[in-house]
């Protein structure tokens, strides 16, 4: 992942790490599942089957993903990067229709996440300001009058 052509182009940066972290994620999950199927009965397996198919589909597609970012940043257009993918094009005509603007107004945060999880975030940056705060305040009273003493010597 580390040898993908990023640049200085962040958003893209971030979008790529999250699905190497998605594809390193569902790969965990395939091994373990894959595990889990040698062991079964002949049904259990029959029933399990499409679920590792899909997971592995899923992890194709995201390695398809970080490849066509990686054209993207190669060629500078999504032109050939997209059909790398090998999914339909977005809805961009959906998108460009969304008020951005109302939604800021409506929600602090992308109505996606759910609100427990945010609350935990939230929650946890909260407490961290609070500890470096309390870290970079001087101590309080009158300076120390003890000289410093430099190496002997």
């Amino acid at each position: 992942m580390k040898k993908v052509l990023m640049g200085n182009q962040r958003g893209l940066g971030h979008a790529s790490w999250s699905l190497a972290s998605i594809h390193s994620h569902v790969g965990q999950a395939a091994e373990k599942l894959e595990e889990a199927y040698k062991l079964m009965n002949e049904d259990a397996k029959a029933a399990l089957k499409p679920a590792l198919q899909q997971l592995q589909m899923g992890r194709l597609a995201t390695l398809r993903a970080i490849a066509s970012i990686d054209q993207a940043c190669l060629d500078g257009t999504w032109a050939q990067a997209w059909r790398m993918t090998v999914t339909s094009p977005p809805p961009w005509s959906e998108w460009s229709a969304m008020k951005a603007e109302e939604v800021r107004r409506v929600h602090a945060q992308s109505p996606i996440f759910d609100r427990v999880w945010v609350a935990g975030i939230v929650q946890e940056l909260k407490d961290e300001a609070i500890l470096t705060k309390h870290r970079t305040v001087p101590p309080r009273g009158p300076p120390s009058k003890a000289k410093v003493q430099g190496p002997p010597g």
